[in-house]
Order: C-alpha cells, then sequence, then structure tokens
C-alpha cells in the first residue's frame, strides 16, 4: 500500500473517531442535565387541607375548603383580594397530632454555643416580658430609630439577635409542624385589612393551639379571638424552645399573606396528647377566628 493510499484512509477513521468522542460527551451531558440541571425541582405533593378541621352548621360561604399543597413554593396561589372574606361555622373540630420526640429535644441539647443557649434562655425566662417587649420595639424600629436607644441596651440587644440568628440557622425542621401565634386585635385588624402579616422580630408560635387560647387570647369587638395558623415544612427554620409554652420560635423578618380566614362559633380540639394545663385531650372554645397564612414568597 503507498503513502499516498494509507494516508488517504487513515485521515477519515481519526475523524470519524473524533467525532464519536465529541457525540459521546454532548450525549453524556445532556443526560446529566436532564437528571440534575433542567428538571423540576418540588418540594412535596401531599396536600394539607384544613389541617385536620370538620366543620359543621350553617356557613356563610358554599364551596369546600382551600387546600394548601403541603412543600414550600410548591405551587404558586394567587395572591389574595384584599382584604379576604371570613368563613363562619356554628362548629368546626380541631385535631392535633404529637409531634415526633427527635422534633422536642430540648434547646440545651442540640449543641448550641453557650451563648446561643443564653439567648434561648433570656427569650424563654419567666420575667422577660418587659424586656422582650421593648426588644420587639426595638427590632421593629428603623435604625435611626434604634440609635436613640442607650449603647448598652443596643450592644445587648445585637448580642441576642445574632445568637438567634446562629441557633435559627441550626435549626431545621425535619417533620410537618403546624404553629399557633394569638394576636391582639390590633395586629389582627391590620392582619385582615391587608391579607398579610409582617414580623421584623424572631416570633413565638406553639404547635398546642390552647397555649394560645388560654394565655394570649383577646376578643376583639366582635368577641373573636384571633389566632394564626402557620403550615410549617421540613428544611424551615424553627427553634423548639420550651414544652412549658409549647413554644417554637421562628426566625426574623418573617412575611406571610393571609388564603383563608374561618369564624367558628364553637370550636373543639381534640388531640392525642394532653392538651396545655390540662390532664384532658379536649377542649372547647367559643368565637375562635382562624387566620391561615402562607410564606409571601409563594403567592404569586
Amino acid at each position: 500500500m503507498s503513502p499516498d493510499r494509507k494516508s488517504s484512509t487513515t485521515i477519515p477513521l481519526s475523524i470519524a473517531l473524533a467525532c464519536a468522542v465529541i457525540i459521546c460527551v454532548i450525549l453524556g451531558y445532556s443526560l446529566i442535565t436532564g437528571l440534575y440541571g433542567t428538571a423540576p425541582v418540588t418540594h412535596g405533593t401531599s396536600p394539607v387541607t384544613s389541617q385536620n378541621i370538620t366543620p359543621s352548621g350553617d356557613h356563610s360561604a358554599a364551596g369546600t375548603l382551600l387546600v394548601i399543597p403541603a412543600g414550600v413554593c410548591s405551587v404558586n396561589l394567587a395572591r389574595p383580594t384584599l382584604p379576604v372574606v371570613p368563613v363562619t361555622y356554628d362548629n368546626a373540630t380541631l385535631y392535633l397530632t404529637s409531634l415526633a420526640p427527635e422534633v422536642l429535644v430540648p434547646y440545651t441539647d442540640r449543641g448550641f454555643s453557650e451563648e446561643g443557649q443564653a439567648a434561648i434562655s433570656w427569650w424563654i425566662f419567666p420575667g422577660f416580658d418587659d424586656a422582650n417587649r421593648e426588644y420587639r420595639r426595638y427590632m421593629r424600629g428603623s435604625a435611626e430609630e434604634q440609635r436613640t436607644y442607650p449603647p448598652e441596651e443596643q450592644r445587648f440587644f445585637t448580642f441576642i439577635t445574632n445568637m438567634l440568628d446562629r441557633a435559627e440557622q441550626q435549626s431545621v425542621l425535619t417533620h410537618e409542624t403546624r404553629l399557633f401565634r394569638g394576636i391582639t386585635p390590633s395586629v389582627a385588624g391590620l392582619v385582615l385589612n391587608s391579607s398579610e402579616w409582617r414580623e421584623a422580630p424572631f416570633a413565638s408560635t406553639a404547635y398546642d393551639i390552647t397555649v394560645t387560647l388560654d394565655s394570649y387570647g383577646t376578643r376583639d369587638a366582635g368577641g373573636y379571638l384571633n389566632v394564626l395558623v402557620l403550615q410549617r415544612h421540613m428544611g424551615d427554620q424553627a427553634i423548639y424552645a420550651n414544652e412549658d409554652q409549647r413554644e417554637f420560635l421562628l426566625p426574623r423578618n418573617t412575611a406571610w399573606n393571609v388564603v383563608k380566614t374561618e369564624n367558628i362559633r364553637t370550636l373543639t380540639v381534640n388531640a392525642d396528647f394532653a392538651l396545655h394545663n390540662r390532664t384532658e385531650t379536649s377542649a372547647s372554645f367559643h368565637n375562635v377566628r382562624l387566620i391561615y397564612l402562607r410564606d409571601a414568597g409563594c403567592i404569586a
């Protein structure tokens, strides 16, 4: 075989091999990105309805209860019309289920630093109310307003904020958790009129609604106790603070939108555990308004 003949057969073979390699690389990249890069990400498909609330009796609006997907931002809900019109029920039952033991590990056993434990201890200390209210006022103020506080108080509040921020970052929920927060009539008016809730400081909540209804309920002009209902998801941040108040502390600068409001004339609470300050697993309350919230980032 002459050199010219050899050359004429070898060159196409090299090109063919190079093309084959390039095609394999492209196909491999397409497969990888198809599996990991371009596929839609879902965060859960289990539906959460009215959070185990069974209404009965006459109600002021027809239709089924709103179904809220459990996953964070798994769908976008339309921003509600302002304000959300409440649905009124004569009777309803709220079912509470026990949280997993690993969720209720005391904060002293969660590997927080001594400074982090001190900040949480300050938050839950029984005599903290006045100082905590002042801290929340400070957190809600502008930077200019915060500078009017004594330097010592500013340093202390900065310390508390930094330590709680770090503790929140270490506190990731491993289970779906429904939380409740009682609000005053004035705050309820703002939330209902604007269909949103914004909270600059950290927010105390309870997994047992009777804590809210027993201790923090203040009736509005219409005679209703107003309670925010917040569904937290696996991967969300929340510090389990104490069992005395069955408290979870939410991160600061939370933003929520109202998706539904229920006025319940007689609310029965049934649980598979003894309710707060009770030996019974059932309790009844009159004129309760449940205000369901969803993370603002999930509202289209």
